[in-house]
């Protein structure tokens, strides 16, 4: 209790020196030692994190307390994901501050704070309850990059196996659950939950393979209300672009939108007779800030003629810049097929950091299908575009 800072919303560092305390915290995170709202004031507190084991700490404890989407965001930001390039020549262990150190105090290898459990544990959702896996809970964890799974947890009792799909509002669900063990399924409210095709109990589930099929989920079921506060653009932002359609729901400022306004469809640009043109759109922000990630969300109020989505280029570019006109590209995207509804997210983060810029632009040298209501009319169109912030 000494230690808790209610001011501020986290665990100092120690008594004598009163700022947050990484180590401190991911721990209270990771061990589950906080309540949900104590959870929801810690969260934000991590920034850039340059410890690895503070890092797989935050992440665990972010998915805990079902922050999913931050949750896995630890693990894109810094080192995780470049152990997959083959050309990577750093540490292939859990380091202690992400890289081999030549000289002075450090442990190479930390076990303890590896990763691998957590995909296991939350995104799959497998996690036992009981010694031994005798009971165990299965709570996926959908987030917007990852919209499926599947996988086999080993237990003394035989193996368990978890399959799940999220697609808009529904959501399917498999489990086989061996033979001495009970199950216990965590999923959010939903229109109609069928188990097994009828009307059933998702507690204390014995020995057997249930199907579940879940309809009309809220779209913010498993929503992160940690990043809520970094990806909102607020008074200030402009866009401006090549062209835009400024009729029929659709118009630049739109772009910018809250998501929740379904009237506004978002960006729509002019209309061209062939998917080779060139659109752009550009985004002020008013002033420069870091960037971590950039979403791009497609239309979705009306499919290509194909059943896929209209208008999301197929070739652009996706450029920052601090001064007017001052472009650098942050990512290249050729001959790209059509998102899913969660769209495209841009992560911005490199070995140096996050970068700063004032302007964003999305440069599209080929267009996507057509409307279906508009046969042979391309356009260059997104719902949304959201900044998220370190």
């Amino acid at each position: 209790a000494q230690l808790w800072d209610e001011t501020n919303g986290y665990f100092r560092e120690a008594l004598e020196t009163p700022g947050f305390g990484p180590e401190a915290n991911a721990l209270a995170l990771s061990m589950g030692l906080v309540t949900q709202e104590q959870a929801l004031r810690i969260a934000p507190h991590f920034r850039k994190i340059g410890h690895g084991k503070f890092q797989s700490l935050v992440s665990r404890g972010r998915f805990t307390y079902r922050f999913a989407q931050s949750g896995l965001q630890t693990l894109f930001d810094h080192n995780w994901l470049r152990l997959l390039d083959p050309g990577w020549q750093g540490a292939w262990t859990t380091t202690e501050c992400m890289g081999m150190l030549t000289k002075g105090w450090g442990d190479e290898s930390h076990p303890d704070t590896a990763i691998a459990g957590h995909f296991s544990a939350f995104l799959l959702g497998v996690r036992p309850t009981a010694p031994g896996y005798a009971r165990f809970v299965v709570e996926p964890q959908p987030t917007r990059e990852v919209r499926w799974a599947k996988g086999i947890v080993p237990t003394p009792h035989g193996p368990i196996r978890v399959e799940w799909q999220c697609e808009d509002n529904a959501f399917q669900l498999s489990v086989r659950v061996p033979p001495g063990t009970t199950a216990d399924l965590r999923l959010p409210p939903a229109g109609r939950v069928l188990v097994d095709g009828r009307e059933g109990t998702l507690e204390g589930l014995p020995e057997g393979l249930y199907k579940i099929e879940m309809q009309d989920v809220s779209p913010d079921a498993w929503a992160d209300p940690t990043t809520a506060a970094g990806t909102s653009l607020g008074s200030g932002q402009r866009v401006k672009a090549s062209s835009s359609h400024e009729a029929g729901g659709f118009g630049a400022a739109y772009l910018l939108a809250p998501r929740g306004e379904a009237a506004k469809k978002g960006y729509s640009s002019g209309p061209h007779a062939t998917a080779e043109v060139e659109e752009w759109l550009e985004v002020d922000l008013g002033e420069a800030k870091e960037l971590a990630r950039i979403v791009l969300e497609p239309r979705r109020d009306t499919p290509a003629a194909s059943g896929g989505l209209a208008g999301f280029p197929r070739t652009f570019q996706v450029e920052l810049a601090t001064e007017p006109g001052n472009y650098q590209t942050a990512a290249t995207f050729t001959d790209f097929p059509a998102p899913s509804n969660a769209g495209v997210t841009v992560d911005l983060y490199t070995v140096i950091g996050y970068p700063s810029a004032h302007y964003i632009r999305v440069a599209a040298t080929r267009l996507g299908e057509p409307a279906r209501d508009e046969a042979g009319v391309y356009r260059l169109q997104l719902r949304r575009l959201r900044v998220e912030y370190p």
